[in-house]
């Protein structure tokens, strides 16, 4: 095979046979990477309020979920008087009744007028009316 015969064809878009295609090969065969799948925003919502987040409790470190975080953070201001997050807490409660069922309802209309009169009459209040 001489020189000239190797080099016959090649040139500008004819690149050297040993370095042409394949026939039936593909010219990228591991193709394109994937991206990592995208996650919907509900997906997003789970994932971060599962996340695990390390807090301060009792002057120890605690690992709780950020979910859990967010209750206790609420909470907290609402027992140190933030009307908004009082607010918040109170509506919290609805729902957690409302999803419970009516037959976990707390406490009978008899229930509780016992306990407002055991409490009026520790705390020297006179019963009757709504005052």
């Amino acid at each position: 095979m001489s020189r000239d015969d190797a080099l016959e064809g090649v040139g500008y878009k004819r690149p050297p046979q040993h370095s042409r295609f394949r026939k039936g090969q593909s010219g990228n065969p591991s193709g394109r990477r994937k991206g990592r799948p995208r996650l919907g925003l509900i997906e997003e919502l789970d994932k971060l309020l599962g996340a695990p987040i390390k807090v301060a409790r009792n002057g120890r470190q605690e690992s709780i979920s950020f979910i859990a975080a967010l209750l206790n953070k609420t909470a907290e201001a609402a027992l140190k008087g933030d009307a908004k997050a009082r607010q918040t807490v109170f509506a919290l409660l609805a729902q957690y009744e409302q999803a419970r069922g009516p037959e976990t309802a707390s406490l009978t209309n008899a229930q509780e007028e016992a306990l407002i009169a055991a409490f009026r009459a520790r705390t020297g209040q006179a019963g009757g009316g709504d005052g």
